[in-house]
């Protein structure tokens, strides 16, 4: 009887944690999200989200273009 119940009770604890392992992968982490969300968001302004307007940096990405027009 004793041997049922720890049974009973070990199966309810190993389906628990194998639901908790499965909600885990599930959720992705909050944090990485947001940050390359203001990742993204400094590639395309050139400045992080909680920074002013003032504080945008020019893309590289085009500092070149007079370049091309002389060769």
């Amino acid at each position: 009887m004793i041997v049922n119940i720890a049974s009973y009770v070990a199966s309810a604890l190993g389906l628990g944690a194998l639901a908790y392992l499965v909600y885990l992968a599930a959720h992705t982490d909050v944090e990485r999200t947001s940050e390359n969300l203001a990742r993204d968001f400094f590639d395309l302004h050139g400045r992080w989200p909680d920074e002013p307007e003032s504080a945008a940096v020019p893309s590289p990405r085009y500092a070149d273009v007079d370049r091309l027009d002389e060769a």
